[in-house]
């Protein structure tokens, strides 16, 4: 039985189904755990994202005079702010990361798992090989 090992001690094994190795069940595993991972990730990039809009929208109306800030993030003084404190508030805004992740740590995971990835990859690629030959 073919073994694909992710990390040591973790080992997605290929299933037979009626005699045959099915060579993309690692590959769909490997998928399905990045996804378990991932999903918790953009639930809360959605909810930075939406609240960075919305303060966004929320400046771009006090800048308009349309109307004064109800539901900014920093209260009431936005509404004595002047035009050009403002701007500078909308900027740092603007420049906020939406991630739950800090850029410098998404650089480390990325570097990490590089190396992992291209050996499942080719492990997977191997596979299809020797399965495509035989």
């Amino acid at each position: 039985m073919a073994n694909l090992v992710i990390l040591p001690g973790v080992y997605f094994t290929a299933e037979y189904f009626d005699g045959e190795v099915n060579q993309f069940w690692p590959f769909v595993r490997a998928v399905g755990i990045s996804a378990i991972l991932f999903i918790p990730l953009y639930a809360i990039y959605v909810r930075i994202a939406d609240a960075k809009a919305r303060e966004l929208f929320a400046i771009d109306q006090r800048l308009g005079r349309k109307e004064p800030f109800q539901d900014s993030i920093i209260g009431n003084d936005a509404n004595t702010m002047s035009a050009f404190q403002l701007l500078q508030y909308k900027e740092l805004v603007q420049r906020m990361w939406v991630w739950p992740i800090g850029p410098q740590i998404q650089k480390i995971v990325l570097i990490g798992l590089v190396p992992p990835i291209s050996w499942v990859l080719a492990a997977l690629v191997e596979m299809y090989l020797s399965a495509a030959i035989d």
